[in-house]
């Protein structure tokens, strides 16, 4: 997620990737890598060449030196996708000239334009299933879990440490907190509020983002509903 361009990110921080192939990961996939210097080499070589890589870290080696590998082209790709959504359902997205690079049991997206994963179509559009996957990385911090969470068996959360990293950003007296995340077909809604206290009032900091235009919605109502221990229905 500190990589990811809607947070902030160059989306091309490698940690992550490196991780994943030092622990020798089988049957898994990594969304995405934006580094054009990649995918250039990879259509100057072609489908099925081998090829020695710098992978990521271009931007800003200081937020992570790109990973050498040796992996192979496995299919060169245009980069253009309709998202089956909920996010963003029926758009066309272009990810510019794109590829993917297999390195060990890793299949990994390197693409030419920055863009967050939130959509099936991101794996699917280059011949990838996600479903059939052991090992799901991808680059976002919020808007993937509507169309990824009920493939999941777990979803790990992951602070790389690239740009958008909250390290050094913790406050050692604040409170902690509780972080939900639910949607629809046509909205996200993202609640974080302080551990409830018996007598204590609490703020419930809420976001809703529109899957269509992905825009935080600034009008309309929001009711809160809460049940009681004693099965009693509050409304806010």
């Amino acid at each position: 997620m500190c990589s990811s361009d809607l947070s902030g990110g160059y989306g091309d921080g490698p940690e992550l990737l490196r991780a994943m192939i030092t622990a020798r990961l089988e049957n898994a996939v990594f969304a995405m890598l934006t580094d054009p210097e990649t995918v250039e080499q990879g259509y100057a070589a072609g489908e099925g060449a081998i090829l020695d890589a710098a992978l990521g870290g271009k931007v800003d080696p200081s937020l992570g030196e790109p990973v050498r590998v040796t992996g192979r082209v496995v299919r060169l790709w245009d980069g253009e996708f309709v998202c089956d959504g909920p996010m963003w359902k029926g758009t066309r997205q272009s990810l510019g000239r794109s590829l993917v690079f297999r390195v060990g049991g890793i299949d990994v997206i390197v693409t030419t334009n920055r863009q967050q994963v939130t959509d099936l179509q991101n794996f699917l559009a280059c011949g990838i299933d996600p479903r059939e996957r052991s090992v799901i990385a991808l680059k976002s911090a919020h808007h993937f879990r509507a169309a990824f969470e009920p493939l999941s068996r777990e979803v790990l959360v992951v602070d790389s440490g690239a740009l958008a990293s909250q390290a050094g950003h913790e406050h050692e007296e604040e409170d902690p907190s509780i972080q939900v995340t639910v949607w629809s077909e046509h909205h996200e809604l993202f609640i974080e509020y302080p551990v409830p206290v018996v007598g204590e009032a609490i703020v419930f900091v809420t976001h809703v983002t529109d899957h269509q235009t992905t825009k935080p919605r600034t009008e309309g109502e929001l009711i809160f509903r809460f049940t009681s221990s004693g099965g009693e229905l509050l409304e806010h």
